[in-house]
């Protein structure tokens, strides 16, 4: 069997499109008035393949859609076949509005995935060229440090370009790999310099070999070992760096061990001194306490009414003892910050052997004790023993005041002693 085709009149519904028998004068479908001419459609037909011979005829495809609801029009009403057929376009509009949504995201996305590519790729050469350029700029910085601050510095900022630069490797090339890797070795040795200090400057030692194979192996474009450039003046900086710094903290500690002797032995002369006064004024004051017990011994004595000699040698004895306590203080060497209370202290000893010399004087000068009795030999109740005794009361007030002074000035003036700074320790 073949096709051959069948020439058939149809009209078309100016209203919904329909496609309508010529005899119809009104459209079944939206009810509009059928007025257009009729136009040839050409059908396919079934005939042997030995009776009709097949022509080449260009023809109109028909909407299987539209078929069946031609099909099923005779059963519908007009508005239900209306909106069947404006659902069956609807659909192939989202149908067709949808595939253009996806070929246009699949282009966008496509798009983006090249962009993101090309930048990624600048992004892997920005790197590379600004990790060779950082360790251009170190080496060149290293030459001009003085001081391990300056090390640090420098070693900080190649730490940040070995760390921009590691992440990018496995994007670049094979032999770019190779050269950037040691580029990545020396800027890393380089920032192995970070925690360079005073207290780490031993550290360069086993530093610095390190250091030197991995500028001297830093490779070029083709593949040799070329070093580089100035490297040699940047360990030769380092170096002076290290050798300067390990002479400052020598000095350092030979100037603190001797300011730590010398405070040691100055708190050891403070103890010292405080022990030998406080020896003294117990000293001082154990005589008062005698001399006071002896006098009121002689006052109480009914059957001893001479007194003029017995007073005196017991105030010549006392008068003596009381110099050697003065000048065993006078003795003592002072530390700084207790001069004028120590002073007050002796000062007021002076006084008392001072009131007790004019009280031996005044003894000496009334003769007549010495050859008969006279009332005036009994010294208690005179004059002379009444002007002593006010004098000798200041005095012991005096003393009183200047040892409270002296002793409240202990605790102070030994934690200066104690916290006095200590040389300052070499910014290196």
């Amino acid at each position: 069997m073949s096709s051959v085709l069948d020439r058939r009149l149809s009209v078309t519904c100016t209203g919904c499109d329909a496609d309508l028998d010529t005899d119809m004068r009104f459209c079944p479908f939206c009810g509009c008035r059928v007025d257009v001419a009729p136009r040839e459609t050409v059908v396919l037909a079934d005939l042997d393949d030995d009776s009709v011979e097949q022509p080449t005829v260009a023809f109109e495809e028909v909407d299987e859609e539209q078929r069946a609801v031609e099909e099923s029009a005779e059963g519908m009403t007009p508005v239900s076949r209306l909106g069947r057929r404006l659902r069956g376009r609807a659909i192939k509009i989202l149908a067709l509005a949808l595939g253009l949504i996806m070929v246009a995201a699949g282009g966008y996305l496509g798009y983006s995935a090249y962009v993101d590519h090309r930048e990624y790729k600048a992004q892997v050469a920005a790197a590379f060229g600004s990790a060779e350029g950082q360790l251009d700029a170190a080496v060149r910085d290293l030459q001009d440090v003085k001081r391990t601050v300056g090390v640090r510095a420098v070693a900080e900022r190649a730490s940040q370009g070995f760390s921009s630069l590691d992440q990018y490797l496995p994007a670049l090339g094979e032999d770019e790999s190779a050269r950037a890797r040691t580029v990545g070795a020396a800027l890393a040795e380089i920032g192995s310099l970070s925690t360079l200090d005073a207290d780490t400057l031993g550290t360069w030692k086993a530093k610095r070999p390190k250091l030197v194979d991995a500028l001297d192996n830093v490779g070029h474009a083709d593949g040799q070992q070329v070093g580089t450039v100035g490297s040699d003046e940047a360990i030769a900086a380092v170096d002076r760096v290290v050798r300067r710094g390990r002479s400052k903290l020598a000095d350092w500690r030979d100037k603190r061990a001797a300011a730590v002797a010398d405070r040691r032995s100055d708190l050891a002369t403070f103890d010292a001194y405080a022990a030998s006064m406080n020896a003294q004024i117990r000293s001082y004051a154990s005589m008062r306490d005698d001399t006071a017990e002896e006098v009121d011994t002689l006052r109480n004595d009914a059957s001893n009414t001479y007194l003029h000699q017995p007073v005196y040698d017991l105030f010549s004895a006392a008068m003596y003892d009381r110099i050697g306590v003065r000048d065993a203080m006078n003795g003592l060497a002072v530390p700084a910050g207790l001069e004028s209370q120590h002073a007050a202290v002796v000062s007021a000893v002076g006084d008392g052997i001072a009131g007790m010399d004019q009280l031996l004087g005044a003894l000496d000068d009334n003769n007549v004790c010495d050859s008969d009795w006279d009332d005036s030999c009994y010294l208690f109740g005179q004059p002379l023993w009444e002007d002593f005794q006010d004098s000798s009361d200041s005095v012991t007030q005096r003393y009183g005041q200047a040892v409270d002074a002296w002793r409240a000035s202990l605790p102070a003036t030994r934690s200066a002693i104690e916290g006095r700074p200590l040389p300052k320790r070499p910014v290196v």
